[in-house]
């Protein structure tokens, strides 16, 4: 099937899935009232060209000082994180649907027609392009002289980061149906991690794409396609030789990096992300839970579900709170310890989709209509 066929088929059946989301079956929260017992305090914020109502994960990319922006139109953009200056900007003459990704002095994002293409971060000038032939809706890995990309149809291509040019390919073979998502590859120990959209984790070599192992953390199970949508489009995420990944109506696992071995599970469905903090993992559920688990052996430490329904971003941490954004705009401050509430922020009236980031003791979000803000606690 080619290119374009394989990718009007599934964008079909996966924008079937948006509006069938237990987000959208039932009622948002209301907020609830409490007392702050901190100040949040935005420092800046700029507009920077929306994502439009694709529900495309277009985030913020970022090194030690800067951040980086892309619109569904093109625009890319740099900014400096402490001020919030304009550095430069770039238009594309192309749809994006997956990116950006900051490393190695590059800027790469994909086009909703598979083009690749490389920016110098500190000009914005092209370095190079390259057709991959399938549309990306995460961001790429960046690292040990390689790009990695994960596609919608579950291809994983390595690119060469001097010249963008192919060094290998695999094929995952994605289901029918799938989510409306991306995970981004991890890149560790010359090894790359990549979630597929058949429920299993898998680990390749870097440098040729040979596959090292694979783990199931979800096993698609029912009668109806819907039914036995497993996909991970939570980006795994290691530490001290352990991953920690989720799927969509599966599970959350710690698996042990070097030979696959499970670590600890809970049954748990998230398409958003985890953070890990100081010996916990953070993670929003397909039910816009947050919780928190013991990173060492899974034990629950607490379950925020007043924000039930609101279509959460994955979180974030800075200093001792957990951050998610929600669909009206709003930014949710909670302690580490208990998950309560201790404040709450509005950056627009646009929905929020993708994870705040953080920088030093600065807090970027970004919003649908590409209203960008940076916060710190006073």
């Amino acid at each position: 099937m080619t290119f374009l066929l394989r990718l009007s088929f599934i964008s079909i059946i996966i924008l079937f899935l948006t509006a069938c989301s237990s987000d959208n079956l039932e009622k948002p929260a209301p907020l609830v009232e409490f007392t702050p017992t901190i100040t949040v305090e935005k420092v800046w914020s700029r507009s920077v060209g929306g994502s439009s109502d694709d529900y495309l994960n277009l985030q913020i990319a970022h090194d030690a000082q800067h951040l980086y922006t892309v619109s569904a139109n093109g625009v890319v953009s740099a900014f400096a994180a402490q001020t919030g200056e304009q550095l430069w900007r770039t238009k594309l003459e192309m749809q994006i649907s997956g990116g950006p990704a900051a490393g190695d002095g590059l800027l790469v994002v994909g086009s909703d027609h598979g083009i690749i293409v490389a920016l110098n971060t500190a000009t914005g000038q092209r370095v190079w392009e390259e057709n991959i032939a399938s549309q990306s809706l995460g961001a790429a890995a960046i690292g040990e002289q390689y790009v990695v990309i994960k596609t919608i149809d579950d291809q994983v291509i390595a690119l060469d980061i001097s010249n963008g040019k192919q060094v290998w390919n695999y094929d995952g073979n994605a289901p029918t149906l799938i989510l409306r998502a991306g995970s981004t590859p991890t890149i560790i120990n010359n090894k790359v991690l990549v979630g597929l959209a058949t429920g299993k984790l898998a680990l390749f070599n870097l440098h040729n794409g040979l596959p090292v192992w694979q783990y199931p953390v979800a096993i698609p199970q029912g009668s109806f396609p819907a039914q036995r949508m497993v996909d991970i489009t939570v980006s795994p995420v290691a530490k001290n030789g352990t991953v920690y990944v989720a799927s969509y109506q599966g599970d959350i696992a710690a698996v042990e990096l070097s030979n696959a071995q499970a670590v600890w599970s809970h049954h748990l469905s998230s398409y958003t992300g985890l953070v890990l903090g100081n010996n916990f993992l953070f993670i929003t559920d397909a039910n816009s839970h947050v919780w928190s688990f013991q990173e060492n052996d899974g034990g629950v430490v607490w379950r925020q579900t007043q924000l039930s329904a609101r279509s959460i971003t994955a979180p974030a941490i800075l200093d001792k709170y957990v951050v998610v954004g929600d669909y009206e705009g709003y930014i949710h401050w909670m302690a580490q310890d208990s998950g309560k509430f201790v404040d709450r922020v509005r950056l627009h009236s646009e929905a929020i989709r993708t994870a705040p980031i953080v920088i030093g003791d600065l807090l970027f979000v970004l919003d649908i209509d590409g209203h960008l803000a940076a916060y710190k606690i006073t």
